[in-house]
């Protein structure tokens, strides 16, 4: 089970350091010991650990909040924290000055003008004092901006935020933002909701999609609908993978499901497919787990255990 990343539905995807980073902020241990009581266990690529060709000294990007949060203040996302009392006041100076606007293309009467002045007078004073006080919140703009942006609710809206400044004047400021989607399955709804909560807790807000799962390959998956995909893809005991990681399984059919490219990757999975001799699939196979971990085109989360009862006469 891993989370497929999307770049072209993403662009702060693209950064190779903050799919890694990403990946830090998960506590795989967690999800494994948590959710699903020990009966799974942590994933770090796409060859089981039991296979002769499983790499060990991949780089894993093993939980590191530090490390992680770090990664993302040197790329330049800035924080900030949005506050309830900060929400509506902010709200509240947005409806008002959405009034003043109206009250202002409004045309009146001779004999209304006298009384819609004094209202309109009052607007204004109400708006001058609630603008005041706004502008007294510690970054204002970027929290106006937000609320201005995502129709969201309050409880949605409030917590931590990351952001950058655009030379856009029109959308001035950019959010690290991620829609996560997976199947309308219990265990994966959890685990999205366990990642969902890692990743907020730096300021990556987090947007949960659930999919029905006779949508996913047609709605989902072959027309790239989606920023970051909770997926399961079963492997079987075949060590080979050429049909989840070569760039000619890039297609609406493929299982090549987050686009990954690499020269060097199909060079080396075309050698171990066409190879007769184990010990030369095993070294290209470690090789290509080591590409692929740098890259990080996806964040792989864990392999899960199934139990079976099998009466002790069996043998």
């Amino acid at each position: 089970t891993s989370i497929f990343l999307n770049t072209e539905k993403n662009s702060v995807l693209t950064d190779v350091k903050i799919r890694q980073a990403l990946t830090m902020f998960i506590d795989k241990n967690k999800i494994c010991d948590e959710i699903f009581s020990g009966n799974a266990k942590t994933a770090y690529g796409p060859i089981l650990p039991s296979s002769p060709s499983y790499n060990e000294n991949i780089n894993k990007y093993e939980y590191n909040y530090e490390e992680a949060e770090k990664i993302l203040n040197d790329a330049g996302w800035l924080t900030i924290d949005l506050k309830q009392e900060e929400i509506s006041l902010i709200r509240e100076v947005v409806d008002l000055e959405k009034q003043k606007k109206e009250q202002e293309a409004t045309t009146t009467d001779t004999d209304k003008v006298e009384n819609e002045e004094i209202a309109n007078n009052d607007l204004i004073n109400t708006f001058n004092e609630k603008n005041e006080s706004m502008k007294l919140i510690e970054n204002w703009e970027v929290k106006k901006s937000i609320l201005e942006n995502f129709a969201l609710s309050d409880d949605d809206l409030i917590g931590m935020w990351r952001y950058k400044k655009t030379n856009d004047t029109v959308k001035p400021y950019a959010y690290f933002t991620i829609n996560l989607s997976t199947v309308d399955l219990e265990d994966n709804i959890s685990v999205v909701e366990f990642i969902k909560s890692s990743w907020e807790k730096v300021g990556i807000k987090t947007f949960i999609k659930i999919i029905n799962s006779s949508q996913v390959q047609s709605e989902i998956i072959k027309q790239k609908n989606f920023e970051a995909l909770l997926l399961s893809q079963v492997i079987g005991s075949d060590q080979d993978i050429y049909a989840f990681w070569h760039s000619s399984q890039i297609s609406d059919t493929g299982l090549n499901i987050s686009e990954y490219k690499n020269k060097e990757v199909d060079k080396l999975l075309e050698e171990a497919k066409s190879s007769l001799k184990s010990e030369e699939q095993i070294e290209k196979y470690k090789k290509f787990q080591e590409v692929l971990n740098n890259d990080s085109p996806v964040i792989f989360l864990y392999f899960p255990t199934y139990n079976y009862i099998q009466n002790k006469k069996i043998k």
